[in-house]
């Protein structure tokens, strides 16, 4: 049948593409991974400097107990050159003893040579102390009349024996009603506190006239 002929010769042609076609796109696929792959770094490239770095590591990792033996040991060797033998201490300490014990029995002597002096001060001494707190008796005597006469002079003495102090408003000291005027605020100190007050009536009484002696008058009858 020629239709049928042709239905395969078509097929077979179709097939032959298909097969063509993936044959490129995985040559095409694997020449972009070859081109791919020569970017890449070669992998003894990435290995060799971390083993080398792991190797230099180890060396010194081995190498340190024996270096630092080595400086404790110097160490060691050079404080042992600035020790001094057991006997040499020794010797420095039994002078250093001698000389304390010289010390201490010049000061013991001393001492008690100051003890005997204190001995025979001690009258003395007592008749100082008598003498000292005799005038300081004297002394307190006169401080306590010297504050009672400051008491008497004080102001406050004269509170208590009944006088009072009139201050204005400002503090200032108020000796006379002249110049007061009414409803002014005043304080007045009593011995025992201040207390506020305001004035009233300012009118002062006047003067009572002043009685001529007997003698005056006789003068002006003549």
């Amino acid at each position: 049948v020629p239709v049928r002929a042709d239905l395969v010769a078509d097929l077979n042609g179709f097939t032959r593409r298909m097969i063509q076609g993936a044959g490129r796109g995985i040559e095409t696929r694997r020449r972009y991974l070859e081109g791919l792959a020569r970017g890449l770094p070669q992998p003894h490239r990435l290995i060799d400097p971390v083993r080398q770095r792991l190797d230099d590591a180890s060396e010194r990792l081995l190498q340190a107990p024996h270096r630092r033996i080595a400086s404790l040991r110097e160490r060691l060797a050079a404080r042992s050159v600035r020790l001094r033998s057991p006997s040499d201490r020794l010797h420095r300490d039994g002078k250093s003893l001698a000389v304390l014990a010289k010390r201490l029995d010049a000061a013991m002597r001393a001492s008690a040579r100051r003890g005997g002096r204190r001995l025979e001060d001690l009258d003395a001494a007592a008749r100082m102390d008598k003498a000292i707190r005799r005038g300081l008796d004297w002394r307190r005597d006169a401080l306590s009349r010297f504050l009672d006469g400051l008491e008497a002079l004080s102001y406050k003495g004269t509170l208590k024996r009944g006088y009072a102090v009139v201050r204005d408003g400002g503090g200032g000291l108020v000796s006379a009603a002249e110049g007061l005027a009414a409803g002014a605020l005043l304080e007045i100190e009593f011995k025992d506190g201040r207390v506020g007050a305001l004035v009233g009536d300012t009118k002062s009484a006047k003067p009572k006239p002043r009685r001529k002696s007997t003698a005056a008058a006789q003068e002006e009858l003549f």
